[in-house]
């Protein structure tokens, strides 16, 4: 089945942490290009802030700083919240941060609206 055009709202929880970042990208894309004027994307993600970097929760880190955490065996880039925040914005979203408690957690909560 087709993606029909002019969406009201996407939800999406639980998800983006177990896909590349290339995939997340591309699904961010997609999904603004499906929302109407005014629509709203709403999603969680693990994401690294100024607050919880040095947190044990993260797994892997790599040469260039960068930190990936492991679902089943799978590493996946964790984000950083500065330049999630840049790319949301690049693509055309208003970025909300829905977070409750963002200096307490490490699954961090976006309302984007086209």
């Amino acid at each position: 089945d087709k993606i029909p055009n002019d969406l009201d709202i996407v939800y999406s929880y639980n998800v983006f942490q177990h896909i590349s970042k290339k995939q997340r990208t591309k699904y961010y894309q997609q999904i603004y290009s499906k929302l109407k004027e005014g629509g709203e994307f709403h999603f969680g993600n693990f994401v690294m802030t100024k607050e919880n970097k040095d947190w044990r929760v993260w797994g892997v880190k790599d040469e260039d700083e960068n930190y990936y955490i492991s679902f089943f065996k799978q590493y996946t880039l964790v984000d950083q919240y500065d330049e999630l925040i840049k790319e949301l914005e690049d693509i055309g979203f208003k970025v909300e941060d829905c977070t409750c408690f963002p200096d307490k957690c490490h699954y961090l909560n976006f309302k984007c609206v086209k």
